[in-house]
């Protein structure tokens, strides 16, 4: 581990887990509106 790593508090680790949430809702977002968009094709 780096030495941020082992430097962040709790709330720190909180605030990284909050991005990865958004990050992780909008690319579910962003291909399901894709998939749809593209279903005939895909199915």
């Amino acid at each position: 581990m780096s030495k941020k790593e082992l430097d962040m508090s709790f709330l720190d680790h909180l605030e990284v887990l909050r991005w990865h949430l958004i990050r992780s809702g909008i690319a579910i977002i962003s291909l399901s509106i894709l998939a749809f968009i593209c279903k005939d094709f895909i199915f």
